[in-house]
């Protein structure tokens, strides 16, 4: 039986017609948003290849590998908010607050303007604005 669960990303849509398609690399996401809310998935359910294949310049020559995967030992993601999203032709930006919890049961967030090119025909994680907690 092919159970339906709704995607972790929070669009209130089924993982299979959702995140699904990119992480399995079955599609390629078509807006930024898009790889955003596939990239808070795959860190949800810790797929860091996926993670790193959406990722170029210095975000991904600084990604530590061993540092994402023992955080993840100790936190889940809990949920996802977009604040905002802008596209002009080949860059984009998202705004987004994404939750999680510790194994301790302790709540924390991130904020994020997350910025994105179109390279060769697909988009890309290139850094970040964070902002202070």
């Amino acid at each position: 039986m092919n159970e339906q669960i709704l995607c972790p990303c929070k669009s209130q849509t089924l993982f299979e017609f959702c995140c699904s398609p990119f992480l399995n690399a079955k599609q390629l996401p078509q807006t930024p948003e898009q790889l955003m809310r596939s990239r808070y998935t795959a860190y949800a359910l810790q797929n860091f290849t996926y993670i790193q294949s959406t990722m170029t310049g210095s975000a991904l020559s600084a990604f530590n590998l061993k540092q994402a995967q023992n955080w993840a030992a100790t936190h889940r993601w809990v949920g996802l908010r977009i604040l905002d999203t802008r596209v002009m032709d080949k860059e984009g930006y998202v705004t987004f607050i994404a939750t999680y919890c510790s194994d301790k049961g302790k709540l924390g967030e991130i904020e994020e303007k997350s910025r994105f090119i179109k390279s060769g025909g697909r988009w890309v994680y290139v850094d970040g604005d964070v902002k202070p907690s």
